[in-house]
């Protein structure tokens, strides 16, 4: 019962962070980035959390390897 709450709370913080990063954007920051950790990891994917909130291993692993071609495409912007 506890998760909803906080999932809650959860969204409202990254709507916060998300208005902020469009906003900046706006004034013309180039070097602000936003990668939603969400997205990382579609819903329904299972064995890939401890508790439903901590990867595991295979989670890190998961996330890693999505990360990783949004990271190299910024970074190969910026150089």
């Amino acid at each position: 019962l506890q998760a909803v709450p906080k999932r809650r709370e959860m969204l409202v913080k990254r709507d916060i962070l998300l208005r902020f990063y469009v906003e900046a954007k706006a004034a013309g920051d180039p070097y602000l980035h936003y990668i939603d950790g969400h997205g990382l990891v579609p819903p329904g994917e299972t064995g890939l959390f401890v508790d439903g909130t901590h990867p595991t291993s295979a989670g890190f692993r998961f996330m890693a390897e999505r990360l990783a071609p949004q990271l190299r495409a910024i970074l190969a912007v910026e150089e």
